[in-house]
């Protein structure tokens, strides 16, 4: 590696402390993620709107029953 190169850490494979390979303590660190973190992102972010919509759904037939109410 060439002096003052940056370093590319990929998922989850961090590590801390110094190694031989990152001497030089002012090294930017860039993060890179792998090909399928767009369509990772937008299925998490599907599956929690459809968590929220299923929230207010059950909070709206607990408010408009009134048996379910305390």
């Amino acid at each position: 590696m060439a002096a003052g190169s940056a370093v590319a850490m990929i998922g989850a494979n961090l590590r801390f402390g110094t190694s031989a390979a990152n001497a030089t303590p002012n090294a930017t660190k860039v993060f890179e993620c792998h090909p399928g973190g767009a369509a990772e992102a937008a299925l998490i972010f599907a599956l929690s709107a459809m968590g929220m919509a299923a929230n207010l759904a059950l909070m709206s037939v607990i408010l408009a029953n009134k048996h379910l109410r305390r």
